[in-house]
This record gives structure tokens, sequence and C-alpha cells, in this order.
């Protein structure tokens, strides 16, 4: 199943499709579902005012800035490997046999 893209394509619909899937899921879990279900958090002191907003703000940032980088070195033809890819094997150099193990 594919999915249209919400708007154009490339780096502005992927923001976009992000940033609507991450906010809406996110306010569901923070406002719906405790107010449907008892939920216990799990943090000891409670969170100052902002920080969650802050934290929401800052997620999607580096995410949408890497994007934007990786499709401008594709069309520059200078794309890196992705962070975390395997580097290809150095080329190793065979060991001499000796002839006293043979």
């Amino acid at each position: 199943m594919q999915w249209p893209p919400l708007y154009g394509g490339g780096f502005l619909s992927a923001v976009g499709q992000l940033a609507a899937f991450y906010y809406v899921l996110g306010a569901v879990l923070h406002y719906v579902i405790p107010a449907i279900f008892n939920v216990q958090g799990i943090q000891e002191q409670p969170r100052k005012p902002g920080e969650v907003s802050r934290d929401a703000i800052n997620s999607i940032g580096e995410p949408a800035c890497r994007q934007q980088q990786q499709e401008q070195q594709q069309q520059q033809g200078t794309a890196e490997a992705p962070a975390g890819a395997a580097a290809p094997p150095a080329a190793v150099p065979a060991r001499k046999r000796s002839d006293s193990t043979m």
C-alpha cells in the first residue's frame, strides 16, 4: 500500500508527514490516554512548565536537518554512507607461508 504525499513530494512532504504523525500520536499519548485510563508516571520529579513542549519541538529538528543535508548531497553527487553503515572491509595482505610449517 502506498500513501500519497500530503503536498508535492521530497523533503517538505516527508517532514510534513513525519510531523503530522509524530505530533498527533504524541498528543493522543500525552492528553487522550491519561484522560481515559489511570496512567502512573515513571518520572520521580514533576517536569518544569514548558519542558514537554520544548522537548517535542527539539526532537523534530535534527532528523529534518539530516534529511535535507542528505538530499542536497545526493543532488551534488557527494552523498556519504548513512550513519551506522558498515564500512567496506579494508584489503588485508595475504600472509606468507612458512615452509617449515608445511
